[in-house]
């Protein structure tokens, strides 16, 4: 665990609501404010960047789920100044600035992929505590998005006169993700789904394309070979139950899609990911290539075609989810 966040000794842009609530036997205390982001199994520079803090933004709800403090900070420190009794505190880590007066209307907030950089992902967490004299809490806070890695392509055709053919791998990305999602830190009781989708069925420019899209790898692979440059992607959630492979467009699975030329011609792996969830990794550590791919960014090649396993891990603990196809 590391503590992204110190304490101040004095507040800072402190902002006060629900000033009616208040009476003359209302007691302040100073509350410090810590923030704590489970340790990644992080191993290269881009992975340090997964929990680096670039501004905070602290709420305090009363038992009614109004707001009765709230404060930002760019450098992670903040002490706020709030009654004693029952509280809800809400850190939004990474986030816009946003001033929501109740409770209900955080949770209900929309976050927006976009929002997210390489270096600063957007993030929530909360705490539930009675607050009876000054003192220091600590706020776990998760990522909104979650991270598909791939480790390694190896190329092993099965036949060999199409494995004398020349290959390249050209780009590597992920289709059909999610845009937003809610601020709501329990995933279960997210109420809308996503109402923007980004490379839908197939790559498309977008501001997300840092998160989605690595287009400069210009690789050649010939057979019995192996790439194995790790390339990490960061989605939204897609809470998406049942998958679809072409055809009209509607919701569907993630996919992850590796763009090739073979033989002079574009061809395409999509691996179809399980369901997304925030603040999780998916990690494919080998896809093995076995004939040519796909003439479809969104029909994924048969089994036959090429084998992977998709590991699923917490960022702060781990549990395995294996597939083969």
């Amino acid at each position: 665990m590391i503590l992204a966040a110190a304490l101040l000794a004095a507040i800072s842009c402190n902002k006060e609501f629900g000033e009616s609530y208040k009476t003359a036997d209302d007691e302040k205390v100073e509350v410090g404010v810590l923030l704590d982001i489970p340790e990644t199994k992080a191993i290269d520079i881009v992975d340090g960047n997964e929990k680096k803090v670039n501004s905070v933004q602290i709420y305090v709800f009363r038992d009614n789920g109004e707001l009765e403090s709230y404060d930002r900070s760019n450098d992670g420190n903040i002490t706020l100044s709030v009654t004693k009794g029952n509280k809800d505190f809400y850190a939004l880590v990474n986030a816009p600035a946003h001033e929501y007066d109740t409770k209900e209307a955080l949770l209900a907030g929309i976050s927006y992929l976009t929002n997210n950089k390489l270096s600063s992902f957007e993030m929530v967490g909360s705490k539930h505590i009675t607050i009876t004299e000054k003192q220091d809490i600590e706020i776990v806070v998760k990522r909104l998005v979650a991270k598909v890695e791939l480790q390694k392509i190896s190329r092993k055709f099965i036949s060999a006169s199409q494995g004398a053919v020349k290959m390249s791998i050209d780009a590597i990305y992920l289709t059909n993700v999610a845009g937003d999602t809610e601020y709501q830190e329990d995933t279960l009781k997210i109420k809308s789904s996503p109402s923007i989708w980004l490379n839908k069925m197939g790559y498309k420019s977008s501001e997300a394309d840092s998160l989605l899209y690595d287009g400069s790898i210009a690789h050649t692979l010939v057979d019995k070979a192996e790439y194995s440059v790790k390339h990490s992607f960061y989605p939204y959630r897609n809470p998406t139950e049942a998958n679809a492979d072409g055809g009209e467009w509607s919701p569907r699975h993630t996919k992850l899609v590796i763009r090739t030329t073979y033989g002079g011609k574009v061809k395409y792996y999509p691996i179809v990911l399980p369901k997304i969830e925030r603040n999780k990794k998916y990690v494919i550590t080998d896809l093995i290539l076995t004939r040519p791919g796909s003439d479809s960014e969104d029909i994924p090649v048969s089994a036959a075609d090429c084998k992977f396993s998709i590991k699923v891990d917490e960022w702060e603990d781990g549990k395995t989810y294996t597939e083969t196809i």
